[in-house]
């Protein structure tokens, strides 16, 4: 299936080997598990949603893991300090503006222009 669900995992090439992932047969695929690897999952708006909504994108990572007892532990420290710096880099440099009811979130120029010439919704709960 070649349709973009908006959904990117961001992984170091020195951490694939960690990957925790299945394999869904019906879908004749493997599918990671964000849960317990070690990816920051980038979720994106797909232009237009559902008319005049669009679903809120964002970037996020999980920090614990269910180990081999069980237990939840941390994520490898490598991973963790690489997400944290990448996620200052984001809120440093991200070019947003401010929307009236979606104070504490980054919406991009784009996002902000397509709502406005549009006179969208942004959707925030996309689950």
């Amino acid at each position: 299936n070649d349709k973009d669900d908006g959904v990117r995992y961001l992984l170091h090439d020195f951490h694939k080997d960690l990957l925790a992932k299945s394999y869904i047969n019906r879908e004749k695929k493997y599918v990671i598990d964000p849960s317990n690897s070690p990816v920051i999952e980038f979720l994106y708006p797909v232009f237009p949603y559902q008319k005049n909504k669009m679903l809120a994108g964002r970037l996020y990572y999980i920090k614990d893991k269910i180990n081999t007892n069980q237990e939840l532990v941390a994520k490898e420290g490598e991973f963790l300090t690489a997400a944290s710096s990448l996620f200052r880099w984001v809120k440093r440099k991200f070019k947003t503006k401010p929307i009236s009811g979606y104070d504490g979130y980054l919406v991009s120029e784009r996002s902000y222009d397509w709502l406005t010439k549009n006179k969208g919704e942004l959707v925030l709960n996309n689950a």
